[in-house]
């Protein structure tokens, strides 16, 4: 891995580490996730209400659109959560700089591997 690459993941793990710990724990990966779901839904409803300005005939349908958009990006976050914590690898229930560069360095060399 080059140094740029692996600055890019040390920079994300400091975004997600909000306490600056050197470990990441559940509650900051629900801030971090619930930060993210927050701005989608935001965006969603940006976009529906644009659409029913532009077509206020069809709020209903765009109405219901937004409420099964936002379903699946309250399930994309739960599983982004469960997701994250399986690279906990010694289960202490904290995910250490260690750990999630080594998982992070296994997807990056594993992308380039299939390219």
């Amino acid at each position: 891995m080059t140094g740029d690459q692996i600055k890019a993941i040390k920079d994300h793990f400091d975004d997600i580490d909000l306490d600056k710990s050197g470990t990441i724990d559940i509650d900051e990966v629900k801030k971090y996730y619930d930060k993210q779901k927050a701005e989608k839904i935001a965006a969603l409803r940006q976009i529906a209400n644009t659409l029913i300005k532009n077509n206020p005939s069809q709020e209903a349908y765009y109405e219901k659109d937004f409420e099964k958009r936002v379903e699946i990006a309250v399930r994309c976050h739960d599983k982004n959560v469960e997701f994250f914590m399986a690279k906990d690898v010694d289960n202490n229930d904290v995910v250490s700089w260690q750990e999630f560069l080594n998982y992070e360095a296994r997807a990056v060399l594993q992308g380039e591997k299939e390219q």
